[in-house]
């Protein structure tokens, strides 16, 4: 089984991207999951009437591809996140592609821990949204 990359062999401005097209399925799944029932992301009748005119994709649902990013790239299979911030600037659609980037912005040797600043940006090169992980990267082998 693969296991991600430890603190030590990961160093500040190291970076990844994790690209995704989010489909209808995908947003009733985690609406399901974590009992999001707002009708702005699952009812087009009620979205046609808002600002918005269409559905869009919940909050949680972009920040989890950075956790996402984090489990599948850097540091990678094996790590714990710690915590997760989000600040959008636009709404995300259903069938948008995000690609999200994260780059380490701090190491804390001592309590092996990292930072990531990660940026979500869609299929049109807009900026979606940007914050930040910290996570717990797979512990160094000491044997």
């Amino acid at each position: 089984m693969k296991v991600g990359k430890t603190i030590n062999e990961i160093s500040v401005g190291d970076h990844a991207e994790l690209r995704r097209t989010i489909s209808e399925s995908d947003v009733y799944l985690f609406c399901g999951i974590t009992g999001d029932s707002n009708p702005l992301h699952l009812d087009e009748e009620y979205a046609k009437g808002t600002r918005l005119k269409r559905r869009v994709v919940p909050g949680g649902l972009v920040a989890s591809m950075g956790t996402a990013l984090t489990a599948a790239e850097l540091p990678g299979p094996g790590t714990m996140g710690l915590e997760i911030y989000l600040k959008m600037y636009s709404p995300v659609y259903i069938g948008d592609t995000l690609k999200t980037i994260g780059t380490v912005k701090e190491r804390l040797l001592e309590n092996n821990i990292i930072k990531l600043d990660l940026q979500w940006v869609n299929q049109n090169g807009r900026l979606v949204g940007e914050g930040y992980v910290v996570v717990k990267p797979p512990a160094v082998d000491s044997t």
